[in-house]
């Protein structure tokens, strides 16, 4: 990408406790549906999940996907 602009979209994932099962559902449609953006990066940013097997779940779905998270 030599000379081209390039840039990096970073995506927050949060979640309280009644909203697990609709963030890993909307989680999972955007990683199968979204299109791949010309010369840009997606970043997962996993952020402030309490529980550990929902933790675990949306990393193993972010790994499964080859996707850049922290």
């Amino acid at each position: 990408m030599d000379g081209e602009n390039t840039f990096v979209l970073y995506r927050i994932i949060r979640i309280s406790q009644t909203q697990t099962r609709t963030v890993l559902e909307n989680l999972q449609f955007m990683l199968q549906h979204e299109s791949r953006f010309p010369n840009c990066e997606k970043r997962w940013v996993v952020n402030r999940i309490v529980d550990p097997k929902q933790e675990k779940q949306i990393l193993d779905l972010l790994q499964r996907h080859r996707q850049s998270y922290s």
